[in-house]
């Protein structure tokens, strides 16, 4: 199995494509479409016009959905995603407008967190906003983790893996899934919500990168990004201030629950969120090739002993 990208005329294809697309819009190109990477889930490129700039991503077979996803979001809340140009489902293709700038690049020094006082709120209302739009999610292939998922699969996940040695028990994944009873329901989560895949333009945020998102319990998808506030805004693991960005996010829920019990489903649904990473990876190198394979292999193990160690006390929030 060899990547889209990797394919004879791949990129002339691409040209091809966007010269035809940036015709049919009415955009003038400024230069030639600079192709910028090319990794095991994602390809992309740069693309000049003349009042400003145009991006293109290509996403792998395992993460073909993203430009379906990422335009209908586009619709439903136009001033949190970036203007989609055009998709192409069949290729899995996408050209969006220039979103702005990462936030990663204007970490201060030291680092500013207020932005995420915001940003979290902000992103448990779109969620809550997606609630019981499971089907629609579903026929644009979003990938389901909903609860009752991750313990019927994760026997073959063990069995795909077998270098997870320190894994949870079956027994201990059902104990998290039950505990989480259905005080919220489920929704999209991003999983990937850190500070590169969020943009600030004219004041306002905008979300990119959608192509690890799933149906799943909506507070599984924030372990990567409190990592991210460990690992470069200057917090500790399970600190305070840490403790009130995870209550800023909860806030919006509290239309479902009360804070003592949402903090409750909280510490249930985080570390699951260890096993939907662990099954975003699996997703992604089961359809790869093996000369992309080899430096990502361990990550599967590396979630599940995460995982293991929340759950043993070894880690907590942030970790």
């Amino acid at each position: 199995m060899t990547l889209p990208w990797e394919a004879a005329g791949w990129q002339e294809d691409v040209a091809a494509w966007i010269a035809e697309t940036l015709a049919d819009v009415g955009l003038e190109p400024a230069g030639a479409v600079e192709h910028v990477r090319q990794r095991p889930w994602a390809a992309g490129a740069r693309v000049p016009i003349e009042d400003g700039v145009l991006w293109f991503k290509a996403d792998p077979p395992s993460e073909a959905f993203e430009p379906a996803l990422t335009s209908w979001l586009a619709r439903i809340r136009p001033e949190l995603l970036p203007e989609v140009v055009r998709i192409d489902t069949d290729r899995a293709w996408m050209l969006l407008r220039d979103a702005g700038t990462p936030l990663r690049e204007v970490i201060a020094d030291p680092p500013d967190p207020a932005i995420w006082h915001t940003l979290l709120p902000l992103y448990a209302e779109l969620q809550i906003e997606l609630i019981h739009r499971d089907d629609e999610l579903l026929a644009l292939g979003t990938p389901d983790k909903r609860l009752d998922t991750l313990g019927l699969g994760y026997p073959e996940l063990l069995a795909r893996w077998p270098a997870a040695t320190n894994a949870p028990s079956q027994s201990e994944i059902d104990a998290l899934v039950e505990g989480l009873e259905d005080t919220i329901p489920a929704s999209l989560a991003h999983e990937e919500l850190q500070d590169h895949n969020v943009l600030l333009r004219d004041g306002r945020v905008v979300l990119i990168d959608w192509a690890e998102a799933a149906i799943e319990h909506p507070f599984c998808g924030l372990v990567n990004t409190f990592r991210g506030l460990v690992d470069r805004w200057g917090f500790e693991p399970g600190e305070e201030r840490l403790l009130r960005l995870r209550d800023a996010y909860l806030e919006p829920w509290s239309r479902f629950a009360a804070m003592p019990e949402l903090v409750r489903v909280f510490e249930l649904a985080y570390p699951l969120g260890m096993l939907c990473r662990a099954l975003s990876w699996d997703r992604l190198l089961r359809t790869s090739p093996d000369s992309g394979r080899a430096e990502f292999e361990n990550f599967v193990a590396a979630w599940l002993e995460v995982l293991s160690d929340t759950l043993e006390g070894r880690a907590t929030l942030g970790t």
